[in-house]
C-alpha cells in the first residue's frame, strides 16, 4: 500500500519531456506568428487607408481655395516659370474696379513638392505703399500631373480652350471670350507606401471681361517667386 502511494506521488511530481516541450514551443510560435501576422497586415491597412483619407482630404483643401479665388478675378495671368525655372508660378487680380485691387500669386515648387500663394494691394494712387504678404503653404505633398503642367490659363471656347494667350503679359482676348479660366492639375501623394489622388479641374473667372485683362506690369509687384 505504502509503496503504490509512493509510485503515484513520484508519478505525479514528473514534468514535461523534452519533445512535450519542443512540442509546445513550435505551437506557440506558430500562435505568435499568426498574430503578429495578422496584426501587421492590419497596421499597413490602416496607414493606407489613413493615407488615402489625407490626399483626398487634402485635394479637396487645394480646389476649395482656388474655387473661391478664381471666382471672383477680373484678370488671370498666362502662367510661367521664376528666372531659375525652379517654381511655376500663375497669377489673379480681384477686386471692384476703380478701388485698390488684390493680386493673388500661386507657385508650385516641384522639389519641396509645394503649392503656395501670397498676396498684395497692386498701387493705385500714388503714396500707396506695397505689401507682399508671407507664403501659406497649401499642401506640402504635391506632384505634377502625369503631362501637362500644374496651372494651364486657358479661353472658353471650343476654338480657344486650352490654347494659352501669347506672352506672359499684355495679351489681347478675343472679344467674344468675355471670361478666362484656369486650369489646376496636380496629385496629392500622401503616407508610405504613397497613396495618391489625381485632380484636374478648371475653375472659370466668373467676372473677367476683355478691358480688364491683364496690361503689361500687372501684378508684378511682388516679383517673381
Amino acid at each position: 500500500m505504502m509503496k503504490a502511494l509512493r509510485r503515484r506521488r513520484s508519478s505525479d511530481q514528473d514534468g514535461f519531456s523534452l519533445i512535450e516541450l519542443l512540442v509546445s514551443m513550435v505551437i506557440l510560435a506558430v500562435v505568435f506568428a499568426i498574430v503578429i501576422g495578422a496584426t501587421t497586415t492590419m497596421y499597413k491597412a490602416m496607414r493606407k487607408q489613413s493615407a488615402a483619407s489625407d490626399a483626398v482630404d487634402q485635394t479637396r483643401k487645394v480646389v476649395s481655395v482656388f474655387d473661391k479665388q478664381v471666382r471672383y478675378a477680373n484678370a488671370i495671368t498666362v502662367e510661367g516659370y521664376n528666372a531659375g525655372a525652379t517654381a511655376l508660378y500663375v497669377e489673379l487680380k480681384s477686386g471692384i474696379t476703380g478701388a485698390r485691387q488684390t493680386c493673388t500669386q500661386w507657385r508650385f515648387t516641384a522639389a519641396s513638392k509645394t503649392l503656395e500663394y501670397r498676396t498684395w494691394q497692386p498701387i493705385l494712387n500714388t503714396g500707396d505703399v506695397v505689401t507682399v504678404g508671407a507664403w501659406k503653404s497649401v499642401s506640402k505633398a504635391v506632384l505634377p500631373p502625369a503631362t501637362g503642367t500644374v496651372f494651364k490659363t486657358s479661353y472658353l471656347t471650343a476654338a480657344d480652350n486650352g490654347t494659352a494667350p501669347a506672352g506672359f503679359y499684355g495679351y489681347t482676348q478675343n472679344a467674344s471670350v468675355p471670361h478666362e479660366a484656369l486650369r489646376v492639375s496636380f496629385i496629392a501623394a500622401f503616407g508610405s507606401p504613397k497613396a495618391k489622388q489625381a485632380s484636374d479641374v478648371s475653375f472659370t473667372a466668373l467676372n473677367t471681361v476683355n478691358s480688364l485683362a491683364p496690361a503689361s506690369g500687372t501684378c508684378n509687384e511682388g516679383g517673381r517667386p
